[in-house]
């Protein structure tokens, strides 16, 4: 015998309750003394005995009331009767896998609707008076209803209502918690059965013991719940995703032709067709791409086969969307993103030395080949920079919120009277290139005392002296090629648009990121480039909503061979056009979190707009007349902004503008790894079932055969007819002893 809810066994004690008045009431007389009481003792005598009997049997009818009461409520089980009726209500929890991969699918069903089906049929199946409740499976676990409910038809409409989310399933909390919810059904079986297409990125290794750890809890009750595993569908034969695209530029600027790479993979089984995709600005196609024949699992990149031009209307970030024709997961057959379309940059140049003949400044090959066809005699139209050059010293008379960028060659140590603007300026979105030389050498500690050391950290490292190298003994350092991941770098991948180890260097800074890592640092310093033997070469640091970065050589011949080699042009370029298209922040969170974008807290308490583009099937751009646009408040949370946008859902794009200029872009992609299609082997299905101490069947067909098991018989209606008997019982014994008194 076995009890569905133990606490309940406590009503037990209420039998004290009848013994207690009972007591109570005996207590109660008034002992009057009068002549005639000799003549009744022989009667009182006489019917002593019988009297007493009546009351201890009353008693024990009043006892046994509440004793039954709490065993029906307490719901008994006789595990030792083990046959079942097949009409005895039971308790179920269905788990859904709602995951991005469910929407996958052979034929003209998905996975995911493959998976109703069953889950219908075994809610069907239920007998009457049973409990049910459904759990979609994704990032989070939700109920289709607030509590498990005996209402299966109502059960079966949000059933029938339900779609696959575009997030990644999280098993083991799912499987956790539809036990925990299966633990409390009010029925002797409780089945917990998760139907899914068990792909294997869900069930990575050690999942077995996962499983074990979970159902130990419930081993040891004969009313355990069982957790029964049903895969769904079959082997996807065919599944491309777009995994990356990149711009062939930092910054795409307008009239300058910018090229996109977009990276596929096969993650189906079969040898994919050829196959022609879609480049997109704003939902309109601006170009074409086209991949060829790929194996199961390669990877492959192809460029636009026609450059994107940008117009002066077009100014600003732009949703930029890569699209293909290819299978029915569409929402892995698109990749979106965010390009800014920049103008001419303005830049302020910096000469830290002097300005005079040519080459005796340290700005000198900078201001040349940032306006390279003003410096040929073509005209200033034609740059993307608009390029300012003042000495050192003018800088406190600047007026810095005209520039984007600022590049300060070989600059003294920074006055205190214009530090303090430079800081505001760059953490409200300005980009600071430094390059250095013989003067910020020498004045190092200085620099690292007021740049690095202060309240609002603006080097990205820490300048620890210089090293040298003549060429003889020691060689010259270079710069490692390696896979550039820094978006001003990336051109540098392709080696036919620069080698960037063709640059040597005869002297460098020791630069020392001390904070690059460091978990307590809100914007660490960071490498993103380096010579051959490790050592830094460029280093980049987040200040605010700007940058800055610090070269290891210098912009002049002093240091390196770099100004005069044909690469320095589009290096230099590349680096100031990416700090120069930094004025809006762009995230990209993981779908199924909750989003709340970082606002300056001089704006709580104000409104954005936030307006959404979804990504829409079949992979199609999102068009204008697709955006749903809401007004948000920013919350304070403890002195800082946030814009709080919920939980994302779909993919899709925010773009939220406030005031102030305050402009931010959120970008949403479908998980990748939901498009490895590939599922775990049938040996390791069984594995992971038993594991649990469950079961492991082909469809509801064969779990509804088997769930005839034996669970044991419920006892608690017996109990309560017990119970309302005694209720009936105890009225008329006291009226049939009340009878025979009088007689």
């Amino acid at each position: 015998m076995t009890f569905l809810s133990a606490a309940m066994l406590a009503g037990i004690f209420a039998f004290n309750i009848p013994l207690i008045i009972h007591l109570f009431n005996r207590s109660k007389f008034k002992v009057v003394r009068w002549g005639a009481m000799h003549l009744l003792d022989s009667v009182v005598r006489k019917n002593t005995r019988r009297i007493k009997l009546e009351q201890i049997l009353l008693l024990m009818v009043r006892a046994m009331i509440p004793v039954a009461l709490a065993l029906a409520m307490a719901g008994p089980v006789a595990t030792s009767l083990r046959a079942i009726s097949a009409d005895t209500p039971s308790g179920l929890v269905v788990m859904l896998d709602a995951s991005f991969s469910m929407m996958a699918g052979e034929g003209e069903s998905s996975h995911f609707e493959l998976a109703q089906r069953e889950a219908r049929r075994l809610i069907e199946a239920l007998p009457r008076g049973s409990t049910a409740t459904v759990l979609l499976i994704g990032h989070q676990t939700v109920a289709l209803t607030d509590r498990p409910t005996t209402d299966l038809a109502r059960l079966l409409d949000r059933l029938d209502a339900a779609e696959p989310t575009h997030t990644a399933a999280q098993m083991v909390p799912a499987i956790e918690y539809g036990l925990e919810v299966a633990s409390r059904l009010p029925h002797a079986r409780r089945d917990v059965v998760l139907l899914s297409d068990f792909q294997m990125v869900d069930w990575p290794t050690g999942m077995e013991d996962s499983l074990s750890r979970l159902t130990a809890p419930y081993r040891d009750s004969a009313t355990a719940p069982r957790l029964s595993l049903i895969p769904v569908g079959g082997p996807i034969r065919e599944n491309l995703a777009v995994m990356d695209k990149q711009l062939s530029s930092g910054v795409a600027a307008v009239g300058r032709p910018m090229r996109v790479e977009v990276a596929v993979r096969n993650f189906g089984l079969d040898r994919s067709a050829p196959v022609r995709g879609d480049i997109l600005i704003d939902g309109q196609r601006r170009s074409g791409i086209r991949f060829d024949a790929m194996e199961p699992g390669e990877l492959r990149t192809s460029v636009s086969e026609s450059p994107l031009i940008f117009t002066e209307e077009e100014v600003g970030h732009r949703l930029i969307e890569v699209t293909i024709d290819a299978d029915r997961l569409w929402a892995d057959n698109a990749w979106l993103g965010s390009v800014e379309v920049v103008g001419r940059i303005p830049v302020l140049l910096v000469e830290g030395r002097r300005l005079g003949e040519f080459g005796q400044g340290a700005s000198d090959y900078l201001y040349d080949l940032l306006q390279p066809f003003a410096a040929a005699g073509e005209g200033r139209e034609r740059d993307l920079f608009v390029v300012d050059r003042v000495p050192m010293g003018d800088l406190r008379t600047v007026d810095l919120s005209r520039y984007r960028v600022v590049v300060i060659c070989d600059g003294p140590a920074p006055a205190a009277e214009w530090l303090e603007r430079l800081t505001a300026w760059v953490r409200e979105g300005g980009g600071l290139l430094l390059f250095p030389g013989e003067q910020m050498l020498a004045q190092r500690e200085q620099w690292n005392a007021m740049l690095l050391e202060g309240d609002v950290p603006l080097l990205p490292a820490r300048i620890d002296g210089a090293s040298t190298a003549t060429g003889d003994d020691e060689p010259l350092a270079s710069v490692l090629v390696e896979s550039y991941q820094h978006a001003a770098l990336r051109l540098f991948n392709d080696p036919a648009r620069g080698d960037l180890s063709v640059l040597r260097a005869w002297k460098w800074l020791n630069l020392r990121p001390d904070r690059e890592g460091d978990a307590t640092i809100s914007s660490p310093g960071r490498t993103i480039a380096r010579f051959a033997d490790g050592q830094p070469f460029l280093v980049e640091r987040a200040v605010g909503e700007g940058r800055v970065m610090l070269s290891a050589v210098s912009a002049d011949t002093g240091w390196s061979s770099m100004p005069i080699r044909r690469i320095f042009l589009p290096l230099v370029q590349q680096l100031v056009a990416d700090l120069g298209a930094t004025t809006v922040s762009v995230y990209r969170p993981e779908l199924g979190d909750r989003i709340a974008v970082a606002a300056p807290g001089e704006l709580i308490g104000r409104e954005v707009e936030v307006v959404f583009w979804p990504l829409r099937e079949p992979g199609t751009a999102a068009q204008a007349d697709d955006a749903v646009r809401r007004t948000v408040r920013i919350e304070d949370r403890q002195g800082r902004g946030l814009v709080p946008l919920g939980v994302a859902e779909v993919p899709g794009v925010h773009r939220i503008r406030g005031p102030e200029n305050y402009s931010r872009v959120v970008v949403l992609n479908a998980p990748r790894s939901e498009s490895d299609l590939r599922r775990i082997e049938p040996e390791r299905l069984v594995a992971l079932a038993e594991a649990a101490d469950g079961g492991r069947y082909d469809d509801s067909g064969g779990f509804l055969a088997a769930s005839r098991r034996q669970h044991g018989r419920e006892m608690w209606v017996w109990f309560l007819a017990v119970a309302v008997g005694l209720l009936f019982i105890e009225p008329w014994l006291q009226q049939w002893m009340v009878g025979r008194r009088r007689e």
